[in-house]
């Protein structure tokens, strides 16, 4: 953007565009406006034009000059103006449009300038803590934003980028306290706590505000009624063995006689019924001496197991 002065007021805006002729090399004019001067003429305000022109160019460089009804007009980097909210006194709006919660340019309190009743009181900054209006332009921080704006307007950045080149104006707790002001004193401050540095004096004992508490130890919270622990323990326990094969059978009643039987003394027993079911089915088609030397082999089994000395009745 570039100022341009000495334009008529008669010249209209879009006769101006128009008529533009720019150097080699340089980008075209996309907008204008002209700069209104605020007068106040028998108590009322009002706004005449004046002759500076600002164009916004096409391209990031100005042309030195440019032509126009073979006049030639230099051209100036326009510097972006510092706004200023009188609402929440924030930099880049005004007060119709701002949408922030207010906070007075006096105090640094939560309500409007305006209506502050700390007028006795010296003021206090709320950018940097000092002793002036957040208003006044000699603040650190107006010196920050002027500075902003220029950068913007000379190398066509935004905002944003150009307050990182700049720090934000701070000002440390130290800093406040060792001025001399009413602003800062111990009843402003009722949290402030003495420096560990300095002792006490003896004739004044200092209690510590600090305080442990123990508290009990929560209990755990009670299981549902869909688990039970000990039945899960039951179910997934290893049973006891007691036989020297591994069976967990009860314990047999010594006074009894009668041996406890193994599922391992029938094997052969249930092994020659099998035998025997599986000849019988295909006892037709097998010749006889395969079915003699079958009945042999079984009564071997039989008299090898020490059962009985001859088959059995259904054998």
């Amino acid at each position: 953007m570039g100022v341009v002065r000495n334009i008529p007021v008669d010249w209209t805006l879009e006769e101006l565009v128009s008529n533009i002729q720019y150097p080699p090399g340089c980008g075209k004019v996309v907008k204008a406006r002209r700069i209104n001067m605020k007068k106040i003429i028998d108590g009322s305000t009002c706004w005449i034009p004046s002759t500076t022109v600002v164009l916004t160019f096409l391209g990031q460089s100005l042309p030195k000059k440019i032509f126009c009804f073979y006049t030639s007009l230099p051209v100036d980097t326009y510097q972006l103006p510092t706004i200023q909210c009188r609402g929440c006194c924030r930099f880049g709006h005004i007060k119709a449009q701002c949408r922030s919660k207010p906070r007075c340019y006096m105090c640094a309190q939560p309500h409007y300038g305006d209506s502050c009743n700390n007028i006795d009181s010296p003021p206090t900054c709320l950018f940097c803590s000092g002793n002036h209006r957040a208003t006044d332009p000699k603040c650190p921080e107006h010196s920050r934003q002027k500075a902003i704006k220029l950068v913007m307007s000379e190398e066509s950045i935004s905002y944003t980028d150009a307050s990182h080149r700049f720090p934000i104006v701070k000002r440390s707790f130290a800093d406040v306290l060792s001025q001399p002001s009413t602003s800062y004193s111990q009843t402003a401050l009722p949290h402030a706590v003495p420096s560990s540095s300095t002792p006490p004096p003896h004739n004044q004992s200092y209690s510590s505000y600090r305080k442990t508490v123990y508290r009990e130890r929560r209990t755990p919270p009670d299981l549902g009624k869909s688990f039970d622990v000990l039945a899960h323990r039951d179910i997934t326990n290893t049973p006891s063995s007691t036989q020297p094969n591994g069976c967990a059978f009860p314990n047999p009643n010594l006074d009894d006689p009668t041996p406890l039987l193994t599922p391992n003394d029938n094997l052969i027993e249930l092994l020659i019924c099998s035998l025997v079911n599986l000849v019988s089915k295909f006892s037709d088609a097998l010749p006889n001496n395969v079915i003699t030397l079958l009945q042999q082999f079984i009564v071997t089994l039989i008299n090898k197991n020490g059962r009985s000395q001859s088959p059995s009745m259904e054998l």
